[in-house]
């Protein structure tokens, strides 16, 4: 499994918020170390990239974070997303796990 710096942001902001510090923190440190997933970095290519599809998708409601994900895995080939954002399967690219 891979993962973005862009949705390890998220991820700690979106725990932190509601389960607090600590388990922030204790999350933080396996997405930083790998134990959970690959930490891929976003470059500015994908910036790039997302900044398209972002534009190109006006009606959507796609953030700006989705769409660097997007860019990642085209960058990278990757098929299948792992993901509960009904984003994932507007843009219509990808297999989303887990199905409907």
């Amino acid at each position: 499994m891979i993962t973005s710096n862009y949705i390890v942001d998220e991820v700690i902001t979106l725990v932190r918020s509601h389960l607090g510090y600590e388990v922030a923190v204790e999350i933080g440190h396996k997405l930083w170390d790998e134990s959970i997933a690959n930490l891929i970095h976003i470059t500015p290519q994908d910036e790039n990239r997302a900044w398209e599809i972002f534009v190109s998708y006006h009606d959507k409601s796609f953030s700006f974070t989705d769409c660097t994900s997007f860019a990642l895995m085209e960058r990278l080939g990757v098929t299948e997303a792992f993901a509960f954002d009904e984003h994932f399967k507007q843009y219509d690219a990808f297999i989303v796990v887990p199905p409907e």
